[in-house]
């Protein structure tokens, strides 16, 4: 079965003009980028929510001297950040990292709820409160959607996609991760079919023949994966 392809990034503009309204805190050169970068994947933080992503497979910065803009890329061979001069800003930067963190989860939008919630944890723990805050209100300003705090599991892990992977999945299979009154380890597999108790729990039917209908609290979920 072919892989699936993730939804139409439909807020990439507006959240390009939600972050382009603040101003970054310069990084003059590409040295002062990686120094940053390096403390931003070298973090507590940053392992708690992306351990697969280390400084062992940290991207590979290059000076985009003939490009237009930065941006994170990866191909069969290799990952890399590209960071012209006149983008040379933490927020740029940190804008690049959460793509490659987020990289694996490639049923979701590319600048969707996850990662719009994703960027401004790590602008509020990497950059300043301050200027969360102003992310926050131009967000606001330009209609970006973001996604509720992330959800901590019983392994310890911060997850972001829960609310965007709950959005995407109405009628569809999905697995939820979560905990139940016996265990923190809880599993159910379902079609999502709708939310109820004004969108505090979520009804599923069963995915197969002979199961139960269900009702799950939403805030007793910390994983959500769809079914391919």
């Amino acid at each position: 079965m072919p892989a699936r392809r993730p939804p139409r990034d439909s807020q990439r503009g507006r959240l390009y003009r939600a972050e382009h309204r603040i101003p970054g805190s310069p990084l003059p050169d590409l040295r002062d980028c990686e120094r940053f970068m390096v403390r931003v994947v070298d973090s507590a933080w940053w392992h708690q929510r992306f351990p697969t992503r280390g400084l062992a497979s940290v991207p590979e910065l290059r000076a985009g001297l003939r490009v237009a803009t930065a941006f994170y890329r990866r191909d069969d061979t290799e990952t890399s950040i590209t960071i012209p001069p006149d983008y040379r800003t933490a927020g740029v930067v940190l804008h690049e990292l959460v793509h490659w963190g987020l990289d694996t989860e490639n049923d979701l939008t590319d600048h969707g709820l996850t990662f719009a919630r994703t960027l401004l944890d790590a602008t509020r723990r990497f950059i300043s409160v301050e200027r969360a805050e102003r992310l926050v209100r131009s967000y606001d300003r330009h209609d970006v959607r973001v996604a509720r705090a992330a959800r901590r599991g019983p392994d310890g892990r911060w997850r972001y996609w829960c609310d965007e992977r709950l959005a995407l999945a109405r009628g569809k299979p999905i697995t939820v991760r979560h905990r139940s009154d016996r265990t923190e380890w809880a599993r159910l597999v379902g079609n999502l079919e709708g939310v109820e108790q004004h969108g505090s729990v979520l009804r599923f039917s069963p995915a197969s023949r002979g199961g139960r209908a269900r009702r799950l609290p939403v805030a007793a979920v910390w994983d959500v994966r769809a079914i391919r």
